[in-house]
């Protein structure tokens, strides 16, 4: 290793930094990561919520063991579609990695899309009430008369900053923060600023991925989706529904559950794969939102190629922190 990645690496680990990648959906950050990795001797933890279920492989663009580069990946395929996983859940298991890594000598690099993983793990999440029978009842009662999108537009209303990081599919997050407002009085954005934690939990160089105009990050995501399609995603899912209901949550992800509507007979193939590009356009829009309110995050630009990044990267570390200027 030259003497100044030795320098970098030698600062990273003596004060316990680790790397944080997020940006939108199909900005390059699996293979920034690897190329970080493999530059720092570093191994990488999912910050995916679809992509800790088993055998959700080409519609969460989830990373190949050729992709990876015989670079250690963490919280992949640990499971099954049956099982319901939380922020909470992720942020207990990510930490334990942390240090697996950490005791290796390595740096762990934390990379995905789910903004609200890296807050539970980063802040940890406010205290909650417990579930109520009565009241998920009466909320499933709500969902049956009017529909989740109903429910949802009711959320808008109440909470326009948590509406803004749930999809309108997701019945578990729907339910829960209604659940929370209905409990408490408060809606979670007000419980989030009144208990979060100002400061972070750990030492994270935060790193933001883009394209430098919406145009050219939703032509990437539409060409992805194709490619999806090509590389079997409606076969996937078909195998998936031989042993699992429909109704499972992980099917409420954007792709599969259209594709699962698709399999049903209630849309052509051209127009489910169009309105998957669309939910997809607008679920980048949404993590955007929430990535831009990240404190500390430096973004760049995805465009010019993940080794060029990789040394921006490395440049910003050297002058900020080695040589603070």
């Amino acid at each position: 290793m030259p003497e100044n990645l030795k320098r970098i690496k030698d600062f990273l680990i003596e004060n316990e930094y680790s790397f944080s990648i997020v940006g939108p959906t199909a900005s390059g950050k699996s293979g920034l990561a690897v190329e970080l990795a493999k530059t720092l001797e570093g191994e990488i933890i999912s910050l995916d919520s679809m992509q800790v279920y088993k055998g959700m492989d080409i519609g969460t663009g989830k990373i190949t063991p050729e992709e990876m580069e015989g670079i250690a990946h963490y919280l992949l395929d640990i499971v099954p579609l049956t099982k319901k996983f939380s922020a909470g859940e992720f942020a207990d298991m990510a930490r334990e990695k942390i240090g697996i890594i950490r005791e290796k000598g390595k740096i762990p690099i934390i990379v995905g899309g789910t903004g609200l993983y890296l807050r539970a793990l980063l802040k940890g999440l406010f205290p909650t009430p417990s579930r109520s029978s009565v009241l998920r009842k009466r909320l499933e009662d709500w969902e049956k008369r009017e529909g989740l999108d109903a429910m949802h537009s009711f959320l808008k209303r109440v909470d326009p900053e948590t509406a803004e990081t749930v999809m309108p599919a997701d019945r578990q997050r729907i339910c829960r923060s209604l659940e929370i407002f209905l409990v408490t009085g408060r809606t979670p954005a007000t419980h989030r600023k009144k208990y979060g934690f100002a400061e972070d939990r750990m030492s994270v160089i935060k790193i933001g991925l883009n394209y430098p105009s919406r145009e050219m990050l939703y032509e990437i995501i539409e060409k992805r989706v194709d490619e999806m399609f090509e590389a079997g995603w409606v076969n996937e899912v078909e195998s998936l529904l031989k042993e699992n209901s429909p109704g499972l949550h992980p099917f409420k992800a954007i792709g599969y559950r259209e594709i699962v509507e698709y399999l049903n007979g209630y849309c052509t193939l051209e127009d489910c794969i169009e309105e998957i590009k669309k939910s997809t356009r607008n679920y980048a829009k949404r993590q955007l939102t929430w990535f831009r309110k990240e404190e500390g995050l430096q973004w760049y630009d995805i465009s010019k190629g993940k080794e060029l990044v990789c040394k921006q990267v490395l440049k910003y570390i050297e002058d900020y922190y080695l040589n603070g200027s």
